[in-house]
């Protein structure tokens, strides 16, 4: 009996004189393609975040100053017009004109200040328009920028995912061709 079964260890032994290995295969690395996707898209978000604030910034500190743009320029036309009507009133008493010249003086140099004030208040309207509408156009440009962030990033991002799927699945198939082929040899060897 320890005869046949030390015949039976040297026959299992010299079967395994050659075995095949087990290959190892590719692992997805689809995880660590979305984590650095996802950090991609977060820089890319922040930045845009903050090239916005600056601009926002910019813009309602440019909207800021308008009032007082246009209030220093009412104010120089209305002290133009009180240089103009002492002028006129130094003439007219020098020239002797009598009161009703000096009204009508008056009231046309009163017409050219309020047509003056009306166009400096409808430049500033204006004014206050555009610095709203740039920052409607800000607004609008943000959200469109952070939509194109994150449609290439999500683009770029299935693309990466799809080529790691495919070179995923080629080593695999090239792993079990591999695998299959020792294992053949192995069978081969054995049956010798």
């Amino acid at each position: 009996m320890t005869n046949l079964k030390t015949q039976k260890d040297k026959s299992s032994a010299s079967t395994k004189k050659y075995e095949a290995a087990v290959l190892p295969s590719a692992e997805s690395q689809a995880d660590s393609i979305r984590d650095l996707y996802a950090a991609g898209e977060a820089n890319s978000l922040a930045a845009l975040r903050s090239a916005f604030d600056k601009n926002l910034a910019e813009a309602q500190q440019s909207a800021a100053a308008i009032p007082g743009t246009y209030r220093a320029a009412a104010n120089a036309a209305a002290g133009d017009a009180a240089r103009e009507r002492a002028n006129f009133q130094e003439l007219a008493a020098a020239s002797g004109l009598n009161s009703g010249a000096g009204s009508q003086a008056k009231l046309a140099q009163s017409n050219a200040l309020l047509g003056n004030l009306a166009a400096i208040r409808k430049d500033e309207a204006n004014a206050k328009t555009d610095a709203a509408n740039r920052r409607e156009a800000l607004i609008r440009d943000y959200q469109n920028a952070i939509t194109q962030a994150i449609a290439e990033n999500d683009l770029a991002r299935a693309r990466a995912l799809y080529e790691e799927a495919v070179r995923v699945d080629e080593s695999r198939v090239d792993t079990a061709r591999e695998q299959n082929d020792d294992d053949l040899n192995a069978w081969r060897y054995r049956k010798k």
